[in-house]
């Protein structure tokens, strides 16, 4: 089961206050073949760094 891209933001934006070091993002063309990872390859790592600096 995959995670739809609101569901992945919401999940990283609960992380707000979270004792946390780093992130990272890895991209697998195979499982997305249209591309899915790549549109979320930006909001996602800034939603993370957000929830960090909170």
């Amino acid at each position: 089961m995959t995670a739809a891209p609101f569901e992945a933001l919401s999940v990283c934006r609960a992380l707000a206050g979270a004792d946390g070091v780093g992130t990272d993002r890895v991209e697998v063309p195979r499982f997305a073949p249209l591309g899915g990872t790549a549109w979320l390859g930006h909001p996602i790592p800034f939603a993370l760094l957000s929830a960090m600096t909170t």
